[in-house]
């Protein structure tokens, strides 16, 4: 019985075919190592299985095509240690992560953290420091509480004389009821000068009798309506008040 002759360019065209899928699954592999993928030992997923890739060597189509979050966890993936996040910005941007951000770094903490809330893989481990959640198993790294600004304390407001003088009067049993008004300090000091007195004096004996400052416009007012109504109070001359028995006999009538 006669062998069919052997076709060899058949078989060199099915051998080359079986080489370039061999390639391309050795080539897809190779990334897979750089890139630190997970690697399955005995059910369990190892992350980032193989040698640490150092950051300077990363090519610079690493994170080309890729969201900010997926590069930086790639990153850390290949780097295989906690990185800050200057560290991660000038990798992604060495391994050709297209932006046209003006501070990228800042740009590159927003996106993490934002990546963050929605990937449990990212943790951050210090202080602008982002890592993986498997190399901590579960003693995971609390992330440091923001510091709460300290409120600037109010400067205490100091009392006036007249504040402490009432202070001194309760604080000796009399009430705060009992306290005199302006009025009635004011036709004491009156009658104890025995003739009328310029509003300024008036208030100064009264400030020197009991610490009191009382106002000008408060004590002219309560002259003005007395004198008017002639009530306890006359107005000798602008500005100058007395008792209406301290009246010379000849205004009387």
């Amino acid at each position: 019985m006669a062998h069919e002759p052997i076709d060899y360019e058949a078989v060199l065209a099915d051998l080359q075919a079986k080489r370039a899928t061999i390639d391309l699954a050795i080539s897809a592999v190779t990334q897979l190592v750089q890139a630190g993928a997970q690697v399955a030992v005995g059910g369990a997923a190892l992350a980032g299985a193989g040698k640490p890739v150092d950051p300077g060597s990363i090519p610079d189509d690493a994170f080309f095509g890729l969201s900010i979050g997926e590069a930086a966890k790639k990153y850390l993936l290949m780097v295989k240690r906690k990185q800050s996040v200057k560290e991660i910005a000038d990798a992604l941007d060495r391994g050709g992560l297209p932006h046209t951000s003006s501070n990228f770094v800042n740009t590159v903490g927003t996106m993490i953290n934002r990546a963050a809330a929605n990937d449990p893989e990212l943790v951050r481990v210090g202080r602008g420091e982002w890592g993986l959640a498997a190399w901590y198993g579960n003693r995971r790294p609390k992330p440091e509480a923001p510091k709460k600004a300290k409120r600037p304390k109010r400067p205490e407001r100091k009392a006036s004389a007249s504040e402490r003088h009432a202070v001194k009067v309760v604080a000796k049993g009399a009430p705060a009821s009992a306290l005199p008004t302006v009025r009635d300090l004011a036709e004491k000091t009156l009658r104890e000068a025995g003739a009328p007195l310029p509003l300024s004096e008036i208030m100064r004996r009264i400030a020197d009798a009991t610490g009191r400052q009382v106002k000008r416009d408060t004590l002219a007012g309560i002259f003005s309506v007395a004198s008017r109504d002639k009530d306890t109070f006359f107005k000798a001359a602008p500005g100058v008040f007395g008792l209406i028995g301290q009246q010379p006999q000849d205004t009387l009538h």
